[in-house]
């Protein structure tokens, strides 16, 4: 009970992801994608469909496990950097307030 039986594919987060951003252009400056919900690799391909945000690490992370979720729950800061630049992007530290954090 509770468990997703059947997940939507990863082409429909892909597009999910591509449409808010041009739905909400101009309104929302970024769109955040989940590593802990997508994944690593779909996570770095959400980068091309505008996502410019990736969401954090969760301690004790249970919602997304519970639901199926394979992906895990923690990343250090150092390793969603070199994730971020294998996708070709440029990594930036940044606090709840996106303000950038030097």
């Amino acid at each position: 009970m509770g468990k997703i039986v059947r997940r939507r594919g990863g082409i429909d987060d892909l597009r999910m992801h591509a449409i808010a951003r041009i739905l909400l252009y101009g309104a929302v400056d970024n769109i955040q994608a989940s590593w802990v919900k997508l994944g690593l690799e779909m996570v770095q391909l959400s980068f091309l469909c505008g996502v410019n945000d990736l969401g954090g690490t969760l301690m004790e992370e249970k919602i997304s496990k519970s639901s199926g979720s394979k992906a895990g729950e923690y990343l250090s800061p150092e390793e969603m950097e070199a994730m971020i630049i294998d996708a070709g992007r440029i990594p930036v530290r940044r606090d709840t307030l996106y303000n950038i954090i030097i």
